[in-house]
């Protein structure tokens, strides 16, 4: 019998998550704030109609995710947004030299 996930589990934490890898109607998505090194796979169905339509390989998006679940099939995905792509070495060292 599979135990309830405590409050720390269930609550919700803004998070920047990238899309690894689509496959048809399921999508590989990195939660780096969950675990850097482990992909999570969803279905078409764990996504806003919308949002699955347009995902692009490398697109990151700011989600709210229960980030303190141990196991990838407890987490919750809420209030997806397209976040502006990363920036690139050559706009970084820009930067920093100006």
């Amino acid at each position: 019998m599979k135990r309830p996930l405590s409050e720390d589990e269930l609550h919700l934490w803004r998070c920047l998550a990238r899309v690894q890898r689509i496959e048809g109607d399921h999508l590989w998505l990195v939660v780096n704030s969950w675990n850097p090194h482990r992909g999570v796979y969803l279905s078409r169905a764990q996504v806003p109609p919308a949002i699955f339509d347009g995902m692009r390989k490398g697109q990151r998006y700011f989600v709210w995710c229960n980030i303190g679940a141990a196991k990838a099939v407890d987490l919750r995905f809420e209030n997806w947004e397209l976040a502006p792509p990363a920036p690139t070495w050559d706009e970084i060292l820009r930067h920093q030299g100006s």
